[in-house]
């Protein structure tokens, strides 16, 4: 209350004088030491493209109200008109201004806070779109957890393989894809729980008949103990955002009910919809009410696997309190008590819905983050990749599956699975097969649009071993001899 008391007081000195003019703000920015930059560039633009919402180039009026109330969360003009205005420079400086007038109220903190949770239709770029034209969007999510105890290695290689291949082969523009890893100078593409829900929120918006939107997630895979009784295995599953560690769960994770809400619940009719989720217990991520099962449900078919100690699952052990109220659930769930799990019920929307979800693995299952082709990248990933590639990018999408299963089997126990709306919905081509540009490159030959696939998967890191043992044993008989 004191510090309200004293921003009040001193309005029209800290503010008022300081908001003139955009000559005073570009005077107050040009005498702040170069430490006083306390916000990066990028940040600053999110939170302007937050606050600037009819696209004018400048701040004025609700949107200056609105900054204020962003940062000290209540209206600084007790409703007076306002009659300031910032371009961006004078709203650089102010933020600046009243970081060094307040150093204990945490300016750029609250103000970033404010801006990401934002819908980000305001934080985001529209998609380009041709009128008239159908139109492809993409948002590719891969969290390595770097510097973490759950450290993986493949995943943002895995969204940055599909980002190349969308692009260059399915007719993805690039400023239509939305890219959130942990290997950008940019802390609106970290992939981050509430980052993750901004961007689905942008993949469905602005959509019309005709139009394509893809989610990608490679990452960990989870199970929260089911609270809302809708699940007949007593479980939700999740994926894991980079910050899902941060906070006792559920928070900063996102169940598969979330999921389900944003893109089946929420995809406008005429829209087609593709899920690709690489991380374990991702068989029926969405709960869709037709499913392309294995030969064996229980996961035998991979049993044959080979053991490749290049593996790390892409497993993460639930955190607090929610790891403790698994453990009844799990020990019945591998008992006589054990319950199936249950599928959407089909209903008569389900034909018209376009959606296709492939998954890593069965329910029951972990997805591998293993080294294929001297990368690391995720198994299902590569198998996508290496299907697409020997098939000439066009086939559909029970054709992948079968391909991608034969990718895998006798190397990862992992089985993928796909799950849909209705049974026709698999005879469908792939992503709408390739654009022509990309149909007539591979008619003349060029297959291999996408490098890093000319690797025989986990044969090849056995073979490597197998030579690298070798080659111990003989070097110690060689000392023994000489």
């Amino acid at each position: 209350s004191s510090l309200k008391g004293q921003i009040c007081a001193q309005r029209e000195i800290d503010l008022g004088s300081a908001v003139k003019s955009t000559g005073a703000m570009n005077s107050i920015h040009t005498k702040l030491p170069a430490n006083k930059s306390f916000l990066k560039d990028s940040d600053l633009q999110v939170a302007w493209n937050a606050l600037d919402k009819d696209r004018s180039g400048k701040l004025q009026g609700e949107e200056v109200r609105e900054f204020f109330k962003a940062i000290f969360t209540y209206d600084v003009y007790k409703g007076g008109k306002i009659d300031k205005e910032f371009d961006m420079a004078g709203f650089k400086a102010m933020v600046e201004e009243l970081h060094r007038k307040f150093p204990d109220w945490n300016v750029g903190g609250k103000l970033m806070e404010w801006a990401r949770a934002q819908i980000p239709a305001a934080a985001l770029k529209p998609a380009a779109r041709d009128d008239g034209a159908p139109n492809k969007k993409a948002l590719l999510v891969g969290i390595n957890y770097l510097g973490s105890p759950n450290e993986l290695g493949g995943c943002i290689n895995d969204v940055r393989n599909e980002q190349q291949i969308i692009t260059t082969v399915f007719g993805f523009k690039p400023e239509n894809v939305l890219l959130l890893t942990e290997d950008q100078n940019d802390a609106s593409k970290r992939p981050t729980c509430q980052n993750i829900k901004n961007g689905m929120r942008w993949l469905m918006s602005d959509l019309k008949p005709g139009d394509f939107v893809m989610f990608a997630y490679s990452g960990h895979g989870s199970q929260m103990p089911d609270t809302s009784n809708t699940e007949a295995d007593g479980q939700n599953e999740c994926i894991c955002p980079v910050d899902c560690m941060d906070a006792p769960w559920p928070k900063n994770i996102i169940l598969d009910d979330e999921l389900n809400d944003t893109f089946y619940d929420n995809l406008p009719e005429g829209v087609k919809c593709l899920c690709i989720y690489d991380c374990c217990h991702s068989g029926s991520m969405e709960d869709l009410s037709c499913e392309l099962r294995p030969v064996s449900a229980s996961g035998a078919e991979g049993e044959r696997a080979m053991i490749n100690p290049s593996i790390t699952p892409r497993y993460l052990r639930p955190y607090g309190q929610a790891a403790k109220d698994l453990v009844p659930i799990a020990a019945r769930q591998q008992g006589a008590d054990a319950r199936p799990r249950a599928m959407r019920t089909a209903s008569p929307d389900d034909g018209q819905k376009k959606l296709w979800v492939l998954s890593g693995c069965q329910d029951n299952q972990t997805s591998a983050d293993a080294t294929i082709g001297g990368k690391r990248q995720g198994a299902l990933t590569w198998g996508i990749m290496k299907a697409l590639n020997d098939h000439k990018y066009n086939l559909s999408y029970d054709e992948l599956l079968d391909a991608v299963r034969t990718n895998l089997r006798g190397q990862y126990t992992q089985v993928p699975a796909m799950s849909s709306t209705c049974m026709t919905n698999f005879s469908a081509t792939y992503l709408d097969g390739p654009s022509p540009e990309a149909a007539a490159k591979v008619s003349q030959g060029s297959r291999g649009l996408v490098p890093g696939l000319d690797g025989e998967g986990q044969n090849s890191n056995l073979m490597q071993i197998g030579l690298i043992v070798g080659g111990i044993a003989v070097g110690l008989a060689l000392k023994h001899i000489f």
